[in-house]
């Protein structure tokens, strides 16, 4: 008991000094001393400047839209990044910030990955701040849930805040109040799960493996234990009302998995576009130092730094974030039951008219045919694509990117944007796959666009005053996702987040470091899915390279932010 004591005490102190300090414990991580990224205040008048220059199209298409040319290569590179999703952007930029000369390369015509803008017949879809970004305080309803068909809708409007949402589902469900307290208890009892997920990332693989194999990680971390639950599970405890559950998950639904597969729980940085890393060079001792691209019938090996290759390579495929730990030049082990996540389908839709006109709000609508979405979801998939597409979508993420822009009309006078996300299986369009991309066959077009007719009938139903306002639409399907986001399946939300995925030894296992020296992992699949995932997920990643904490290093500076404006 006694040695067990010390264990406990001896684990607690290191994680706690792991997290508070800017460097990590020089016994366990120490390597180069490094810059502190976040040391070094940005200025003003830079920031003044990059939001200006985000508001001009000609600048932006400047910086995000470089094209690959040998002598645009900046010279005695530190690192390379492939791929400038916000988890690639993130990294580096920490990485530039701590004096290192980055260079981004990305497969698309834009930087940007998922977060990237486009404009066509003057219509900028789907913007999400890009270079200085701007917060602007969205409506007091962040969301709205609709359950039901067209006959029978009920709205479920969810406020700014956990208090307000709580409030609002004792309002809507009088009967289950005490289910929804103990939820929300659960809630706030379970908010430290990411927090142990981060320790256990930050540690030294094998010091994460003795504390989780002894007990040790959910005995200092005891929501940790609920990894191994879905939230279908814990809610079955708490209620039988169906409807009630679908309005508390509708966040999940159209996001990443339905509940019952979900655990509860100016710098010296360059872009360069229209180009696919197909393969990473290694040394003669094994060490990731560079990449081969590709643009059009011409090859470009860049290196950092320039070096002697030898002709042995890694294919990119092997070095998907689904596939964290590499063994060896090409083979790699997966780890346990990490599949991809659902594919989805899209629609980005231009509409004549400005918001005000038109009655749109700053605000996400989640729309589910049936209160029971498991179910319905479930019956909508399981079906050939032949038969799915003659019937309602079941679930659908509707909202009005325009609407959340005070700056959109000034831009792009007397227009709107819509966007529309359901999911959909792979397996429907992967006949398709080997076909060439815009240039796919008719039937093809027809499954598309009949899906996506389908979704905006829906959607016209609960905005009827959009009728006739449609000038534009494009179309996204899961293929759409595998060429443009290289996603193997046409997921955008990375690897499945089921409970095998969030099991302690699979999250410990999922981190930026790989077992080819000089290679590492950014993006959704380090952390978790979405922007705020992502984004994190960079953190860890530079966090990796640099070889100090820059976890740390962020609180540190948030502390010193809120001090001075004390």
């Amino acid at each position: 008991m006694l040695m067990w004591f010390l264990a406990f005490l001896v684990t607690l102190v290191i994680i706690c000094g792991t997290i508070s300090s800017g460097r990590t414990f020089g016994f366990f991580f120490s390597r180069n001393a490094t810059t502190n990224p976040f040391k070094i205040a940005s200025s003003t008048d830079g920031s003044k400047r990059a939001k200006s220059e985000t508001r001009c199209q000609a600048r932006r298409d400047e910086v995000l839209k470089e094209s690959l040319a040998e002598d645009k290569v900046p010279p005695q590179l530190d690192a390379i990044v492939i791929g400038s999703g916000i988890g690639g952007l993130a990294a580096a930029a920490l990485l530039a910030k701590a004096g290192k000369k980055v260079l981004v390369l990305e497969q698309h015509d834009q930087a940007g990955g998922c977060c990237h803008t486009f404009v066509d017949k003057g219509v900028l879809v789907d913007e999400i701040s890009n270079g200085g970004i701007e917060w602007v305080k969205l409506e007091h309803v962040l969301d709205t849930v609709v359950i039901g068909d067209s006959a029978n809708q009920v709205k479920y409007p969810v406020g700014s805040g956990q208090d307000e949402f709580k409030n609002m589902l004792i309002g809507q469900f009088p009967s289950d109040k005490e289910a929804i307290v103990q939820f929300f208890a659960l809630v706030d009892r379970l908010k430290s799960v990411a927090f142990g997920y981060v320790v256990l990332k930050l540690l030294p693989l094998w010091f994460s493996r003795f504390l989780i194999r002894s007990g040790l990680a959910v005995k200092i971390f005891p929501p940790l234990a609920y990894s191994t639950r879905t939230v279908a599970e814990v809610l079955d405890e708490l209620t039988p009302n169906e409807e009630l559950k679908s309005v508390i998950t509708y966040l999940l639904e159209t996001m990443v998995r339905p509940p019952a597969k979900l655990p509860d729980t100016t710098t010296a940085c360059s872009s360069i576009t229209s180009k696919r890393v197909v393969e990473i060079l290694v040394d003669e001792g094994g060490r990731a130092v560079g990449v081969r691209a590709k643009k059009g019938h011409l090859s470009y090996e860049i290196t950092a730094p320039p070096r002697h290759i030898r002709r042995r390579h890694l294919q990119t495929q092997s070095t998907s974030s689904r596939n964290p730990k590499l063994r060896g030049a090409g083979s790699q082990t997966l780890a346990p039951n990490s599949n991809t996540g659902w594919a989805t389908f899209s629609m980005f839709v231009g509409l004549e008219g400005t918001a005000a006109e038109l009655g749109l709000k700053a605000e996400n609508f989640w729309v589910f045919q049936d209160k029971n979405t498991e179910k319905a979801f479930s019956a909508f998939v399981g079906q050939p694509y032949q038969e799915a597409m003659k019937q309602p979508v079941p679930l659908m993420f509707v909202s009005f990117p325009s609407a959340k822009d005070p700056t959109f009309n000034n831009r792009y006078p007397g227009k709107s944007t819509c966007t529309i996300i359901t999911v959909t299986p792979y397996e429907w369009f992967q006949e398709w796959a080997e076909q060439r991309v815009t240039h796919r066959d008719d039937d093809y077009k027809s499954v598309k666009e009949t899906i996506a007719e389908q979704m905006w009938r829906q959607v016209l139903q609960l905005f009827p005053n959009l009728e006739g306002r449609r000038v534009y639409c494009e179309v996204g399907t899961p293929l759409s996702n595998c060429y443009y986001l290289n996603a193997p399946r046409g997921e955008i939300y990375g690897a499945d987040h089921n409970t095998a995925r969030f099991g302690l030894e699979a999250v410990a296992e999922m981190r930026p470091g790989t077992d080819v020296p000089g290679l590492y992992l950014t993006g959704q699949d380090v952390l978790t899915c979405g922007f705020s995932g992502a984004l994190f997920g960079g953190v860890l990643c530079a966090s990796e390279v640099l070889g100090r904490n820059i976890m740390g290093d962020l609180m540190a500076a948030r502390k010193r932010m809120r001090k001075k404006q004390d």
